[in-house]
């Protein structure tokens, strides 16, 4: 798409020093006191929701724009001035936040507009009961100042905390020397890319140097000891940072009068606390019927290669380890289904297999993506590896820009180390009636390129891809008045249907056909090498192999964060020694043996302290197995599979073959009805409702998982 001047400039890094960061903190909180000192002015009974609620609006629209760009750059910035001055903006904007929710004053003008029931536009009322509530949870429902102070002090803290714990894993630039000899089975293509002293290679806590580490060293100690340094890499800094968050977080709670900090944080959810924990007994029973048929297999597999191989290094043939679990399943998936991931990715290199994405996303949602390039002046980035897009509706939607996408794809240290996507800048109209627009920034650590090839994505990265640019689009295709509802601001146990969902389309033969491209065809070779029928055919049979052991991961990740924010009592969480419950619950649950069957203990590893979901998702990581897997995959079943290309159908060539203009049209009410709204909703269940034209239902994906199962026995 020809590049069309925006009506907003994007946003401009070439700017950036650390004290105009702590500047502008500072700025945006003299400029919150004194509209906050206007409102509490306001005596009750003259109080509006114009004269005392819009203003707060107004300014929370432009600060929260400006916050959330200040924070970004503490995951990103290669710089440390400006990730250190990035994360003191954080605190001095946090801890502004916590002081002005504890606001009597303030909390007595708000109360009395929620009482007189003014009409105002439904997404204004929503504004206004939320913003009540978080005055009621920074303790302004409570009469004695005592357990108030407590409250407005552990929220404080809480801040902080967060802070620091985010900060450590982006900050971990760990890992540890192997040799030649120990990389043993590693592809040389991963070998001639590390950093290297002599004979040794430097492996360090990225996912795209551990995984190739974990996938193919033929020696378990090398596994093993590869494993357990990243089990370990926050013990030193997050266990007991964590451990400080979860005291205050359960003491806060009880002090507002909840049981703890899970039924503290219900309102943020569609789902009870009780309910969650139910549903996790239940989906437990699949999911160990399921790893405990994978797990045999893969024991008889080990035991196989161990006697005819006679391996060296083996610390107990007779056990299935955690390090062992990718090394076999990738044996398992050549015996069973004859395809290699590795040769898989020679057919998505990323530029090509992201440009395609795009067109798909084009075709299915009614927008465009026109790419900036490298050098062009009129956008700055904070890396030079950054892409830059400009994103629009499409002639049909009316051709009006849409907001701003960034893609950071690839590792380097000091950086955000998964996948994920932040919410750069949300959309909201402002004062004078003008639209503020999104932007979106996709952060990833894909293997980079080298000098004699692409990046090339292993197939689960480019479902993923497919998936964090799924979150993508819902902030830039969000249409909310107010910030705190724009985009993926829904609740956390709802926020992934969407990109989840679109996993399950993309996972369509002939979309993966068109998306692929083997990296060395091309015009000039003779032509483009799709993957091939019998490779799609033997990637879409063996999708679900070895579900089981991984939901019982995420299914031991959902128990513990559950747990750990749900105690029975308050001496419950200060007496809990974390990484003993968790490498019980891994024990328990995954399966498989660790540390502990070596005689090492259940205290061996602390791989509880790498985990980000007790910063974000916090006793809500649940999600993953039951709104987004199964609702997404209800949705998918009944809307989108009936207009998608079948196994019988032709074969398809470009993206117009495989979008129907029944595709599109479902797409386009997905688009309104479930993406549109961003958080200005009361019911979810009801807007799911709506799309489907029924109750969403759970049960057809626990169904199907059943049903492969037993196909890839």
């Amino acid at each position: 798409m020809a590049l069309a001047k925006p009506p907003q400039a994007s946003l401009n890094f070439n700017i950036l020093n650390p004290s105009s960061f702590i500047k502008e903190a500072k700025d945006l909180v003299v400029t919150s006191a004194q509209v906050w000192e206007k409102v509490a002015k306001i005596t009750p009974q003259d109080a509006t929701f114009t004269g005392a609620i819009s203003p707060i609006i107004y300014d929370e629209n432009t600060r929260t724009a400006r916050q959330q760009f200040l924070k970004f750059l503490n995951s990103v910035s290669p710089s440390k001035e400006l990730r250190d001055a990035s994360h003191e903006a954080e605190r001095i904007l946090t801890r502004d936040q916590v002081d002005r929710w504890s606001r009597e004053d303030v909390f007595r003008v708000v109360d009395a507009v929620w009482r007189k029931e003014e009409t105002v536009e439904p997404e204004s009322r929503l504004f206004l009961e939320t913003l009540r509530e978080q005055f009621l949870k920074a303790g302004n429902g409570l009469t004695d100042e005592d357990s108030k102070g407590r409250v407005q002090e552990g929220l404080q803290k809480i801040q902080v905390l967060k802070a620091d714990y985010t900060k450590n894993l982006n900050s971990n630039v760990g890992g540890l020397w192997l040799t030649v000899d120990e990389l043993r089975g590693v592809p040389a293509a991963h070998l001639e890319r590390w950093k290297a002293d002599g004979d040794r290679r430097w492996v360090d806590h990225k996912m795209p140097n551990l995984t190739p580490v974990l996938q193919n060293a033929t020696r378990a100690d090398v596994r093993q000891k590869v494993w357990t340094s990243w089990d370990n890499m926050m013990k030193d800094t997050n266990g007991p940072v964590l451990k400080d968050l979860l005291i205050l977080r359960d003491e806060v709670a009880r002090t507002l009068g909840y049981k703890h900090h899970a039924e503290l944080r219900e309102s943020e959810r569609i789902l009870k606390t009780d309910e969650a924990l139910e549903f996790l007994d239940t989906i437990r029973v699949v999911f160990t019927e399921l790893g405990t048929q994978e797990l045999q297999s893969l024991k008889a597999l080990k035991q196989k290669q161990v006697q005819e191989q006679g391996l060296d290094f083996e610390p107990s043939p007779d056990y299935f380890f955690s390090w062992d679990r990718a090394f076999y399943q990738r044996l398992a998936k050549l015996s069973t289904f004859h395809f290699d991931e590795d040769l898989v990715a020679q057919y998505f290199p990323f530029e090509r297999a992201l440009e395609r994405m795009l067109l798909l996303l084009e075709a299915l949602f009614g927008v465009k993506f026109a790419k900036y390039p490298s050098n062009s002046l009129e956008i700055s980035t904070w890396h030079p590896d950054v892409l830059t897009y400009a994103v629009w509706n499409d002639e049909a939607n009316g051709g009006c820009f849409l907001g701003y996408l960034y893609l950071d794809v690839f590792p380097r240290d000091y950086k955000y180390a998964h996948k994920g996507h932040y919410k750069l800048q949300p959309r909201f109209t402002r004062e004078d009636g003008s639209r503020h627009y999104p932007a979106s920034a996709f952060v990833a650590n894909y293997s980079p390129p080298t000098a004699a090839r692409p990046s090339l994505l292993k197939y689960k990265e480019v479902v993923s891809c497919f998936h964090e640019l799924g979150h993508s689009l819902h902030n830039l295709t969000s249409e909310t008045r107010h910030a705190r509802f724009h985009g993926p601001a829904v609740p956390r146990d709802f926020v992934e249907i969407p990109s989840v969902m679109l996993e399950h389309v993309f996972w369509n033969r002939e979309i993966l056909r068109v998306v692929s491209g083997r990296h060395d065809s091309g015009e000039e070779q003779g032509g483009e090498q799709k993957l091939p029928d019998d490779l799609i055919d033997r990637l879409i049979a063996g999708r679900f192999a070895n579900i089981g052991l991984s939901d019982l991961s995420n299914l031991l990740l959902s128990s513990y964060d559950l747990k750990i924010h749900s105690p029975a009592d308050h001496d419950a969480v200060c007496n809990m020694n974390l990484k003993l419950e968790f490498n019980k619950l891994r024990k328990e649950l995954c399966l498989m043996s660790g540390p502990e069957d070596l005689g090492l203990g259940l205290e061996a590893t602390h791989g509880y302290s790498r985990f980000r979901f007790p910063t974000g998702y916090d006793s809500a990581y649940y999600t993953y197995l039951f709104r987004a897997q199964a609702f997404s995959y209800d949705i998918f079943e009944t809307k989108f599979r009936p207009h998608l290309p079948s196994d019988s159908a032709k074969v398809a060539h470009t993206i117009g073959d495989i979008v129907t203009s029944e595709l599109r049209e479902e797409f386009g009410r997905f688009r309104q009805i479930v993406l549109r709204p961003g958080a200005s909703v009361t019911s979810y269940l009801g807007m799911l409702k709506t799309f489907l034209g029924r109750d969403p239902i759970p049960d057809a994906f626990i169904q199907m998982l059943r049903v492969e199962a037993k196909g890839n026995r």
